[in-house]
């Protein structure tokens, strides 16, 4: 779905919940999630998890980065072999992270700049950062 198709979706929901009514959304993104008043994590069929989202997003014990790069599986390779990240996966046009508790956000930074993938702090919140090729 195009940005601005996914934008007055979203209103269209916003405005049936103000209504009153129940709207049940299946996404994999976070940022939909966080539109939401309950969110529920789902593995096999199965509820893993049932809160707000702020209540959910509190109970991941580190700190999760999402590197936003038109090139993931490139950047999702190097930082894997690297053993900076405790975890590493794609997701959608990025890559989220973990690091390992002795690692930087500098030392990732740099590492990304020595493979040919420049980096910046720009994302949406202070954990996302975004590459070119």
């Amino acid at each position: 779905m195009d940005p601005v198709s996914r934008g007055e979706l979203w209103d269209i929901l916003k405005a049936l919940r103000d209504q009153g009514s129940a709207v049940l959304v299946s996404t994999a993104y976070m940022d939909e999630a966080l539109l939401c008043d309950r969110v529920a994590l789902l593995f096999e069929g199965r509820i893993l998890a049932e809160e707000s989202p702020g209540e959910l997003a509190g109970q991941y014990g580190e700190p999760l980065y999402l590197v936003e790069t038109p090139v993931a599986h490139r950047v999702h390779a190097e930082l894997e072999s690297s053993l900076l990240c405790g975890q590493c996966h794609l997701f959608g046009d990025g890559v989220h992270i973990t690091l390992r508790p002795e690692v930087t956000t500098a030392q990732v930074a740099g590492h990304l700049a020595a493979s040919g993938c420049s980096s910046s702090r720009r994302g949406r919140s202070a954990r996302d950062w975004r590459t070119s090729s």
